[in-house]
């Protein structure tokens, strides 16, 4: 068994669990954070792509270019809906509600990506559920006032129109199942 997937799961849990760190002490409002946030990935990734080709990337092919532009597109969309629910219900409450896309992604691999061929379904799904249920979990841990952490009917909406763009994010032309992207 190869445990490399594994370890990048837990480098993509770290990074992505810590990005609402630099928005509580940037005191930014939602969509500057979320733009900067963005143009930082976008120069970061080319200067990545620079380095790893050695200075003389070779150039993506078209349809390449495009789903990456459109991937980009549903991230910021993911991301900028998620900043305004915590902006209006605090993390504690808008995460286990945004979490609801490791549900909604674990049932696209399955079904779109084929991938009950390789993974059991069941403790993948239970997996993904437990995901949620730790977020709830650790949301009871928080002080009990009301300022930024009641539930909000924008927020909530928030919330889930982030787990929707994270959930597309996952396979934004939704093929048919079994093309197997």
């Amino acid at each position: 068994m190869d445990f490399s997937g594994y370890g990048y799961a837990i480098l993509a849990l770290v990074f992505f669990g810590l990005y609402m760190v630099p928005r509580r002490l940037s005191m930014l409002r939602d969509l500057p954070f979320v733009l900067s946030m963005c143009t930082g990935v976008v120069i970061t990734s080319l200067l990545l792509l620079w380095f790893l080709a050695e200075g003389n990337p070779e150039p993506l092919p078209r349809t390449t270019r495009l789903l990456a532009f459109i991937c980009g597109l549903i991230w910021y969309a993911g991301v900028l809906f998620y900043t305004i629910s915590v902006s209006h219900m605090g993390l504690t409450i808008a995460t286990p509600i945004k979490n609801t896309t490791a549900v909604l992604g674990t049932l696209a691999g399955l079904y779109w990506f084929a991938e009950w061929r390789e993974t059991y379904p069941l403790p993948a799904i239970a997996g993904s559920l437990l995901v949620v249920l730790c977020a709830v979990l650790l949301s009871r841990t928080g002080e009990a006032d009301c300022e930024r952490g009641c539930v909000t009917p924008r927020g909530v909406f928030a919330a889930i129109a982030a787990a929707f763009f994270f959930r597309r994010l996952h396979n934004p032309l939704q093929n048919s199942p079994g093309d197997g992207l």
